[in-house]
Parts: C-alpha cells; structure tokens; sequence
C-alpha cells in the first residue's frame, strides 16, 4: 500500500456523523448507536439508515432550504506527534528500520495507539506514555468507515511488542484503518 502523505498539522479524525457510506460488509453496525447520538446531539433532523448497494447513509428527516446548516459538530479525536515521548521515538525508529513492514508514517500508527481505551492500556507501555480515550469515543471512533478487521498487519503486531501492551493487534489494526480511511488535517487557523 502507499503511504499518505505525512500531514503538518495534526491528524483529525472526522465527526460520527459525517463518516461516509461503507461496504456492506458492515452493513447496520451500530446503526442503533448512531442514530440515538443524532437524536440526542442533532434532535430529530437526520437518521442514519442502510441504503442497498451504498452501506450506510444520512438521510434528513425534515426539508431545509438552501444554505440551512444542518449541524455542525467539533473533530471526534484529534492525534498529535510527540517527538519527546519514547513511545513515539520507538515508534519513528521502527517505522524508518523497515519502510516495507510498516508502510504509514508514524503519525497514523500514533494516532491508533492514543485512541485506546484506559482498560486496553494495561498494563502500561513499557516505554514512554500513550493517552488514553474514553470508551464512548473509541466507540464512535469505531463507527467510522473501515472494513471490518480481523487479522493484525506485521507492522502493528510489531508496535504492540515493541511497546509491550497487552491490547489485541487486531483492535490496534481496526483503529488505525478507522483513522487512514476518516482523518484529514486539522489546524484551528485554516488558510
């Protein structure tokens, strides 16, 4: 696979509600959990539903006129690189000791660790640190487009090693395809 580019701002993950419509695969996973979040974050103004031959799909549940905002919602999870962290060193060494395994730059295998539950960072990383996230956001992480997951690549089960968590290399690998498949650069000044 190609790498993405390596952003110069930090990743970004997009809203639970902007995810775009995925493989059938998925079809109505957790299709209960995201409309509930859009009654009670956006009222009763959109639904969530499977669409055949698209996988999910927000549809409006009222008219609105041309230039309504419809709603709006603030980044899901935003992922910084740490370049003092020694977590993120070990991170950066592994991904530039073998550019075949790990084919992302550092910044998204980052962005996946730090987008773990407290529970899923014990015991704590041997080496440096990693931030944990709510498990409500991880479940909205979650609701992202992605195939679903359930093989870990040789690079992510590397990481997990090399960090020494005791996590699933599968859950790492579902997050990171969450992130590589959403995310897009974020910086509070757009030009």
């Amino acid at each position: 696979p190609h790498s993405p580019p390596l952003p110069t701002t930090p990743l970004h993950s997009t809203s639970l509600s902007a995810s775009r419509p995925i493989l059938a695969a998925m079809e109505d996973w957790f299709l209960d959990y995201i409309n509930s979040t859009c009654r009670d974050d956006f009222g009763r103004k959109v639904e969530c539903e499977v669409a055949e031959g698209k996988g999910r799909i927000l549809r409006a549940r009222q008219s609105f006129c041309k230039g309504d905002l419809i709603f709006e919602e603030p980044p899901l999870h935003i992922a910084l690189a740490e370049p003092g962290n020694e977590a993120f060193i070990a991170l950066e060494r592994l991904c530039a000791s073998d550019q075949e395994t790990f084919p992302y730059k550092p910044l998204w295998y980052w962005a996946a660790l730090n987008s773990l539950t407290a529970e899923e960072l014990q015991p704590a990383p041997r080496i440096g640190t990693l931030k944990a996230v709510p498990e409500e956001k991880q479940k909205k992480l979650l609701c992202l487009y992605h195939e679903p997951v359930s093989r870990s690549s040789k690079a992510v089960e590397a990481i997990v090693r090399e960090l020494g968590l005791g996590v699933s290399a599968v859950k790492v690998e579902e997050l990171l395809r969450a992130w590589i498949l959403n995310c897009f650069e974020h910086s509070e000044k757009p030009e």
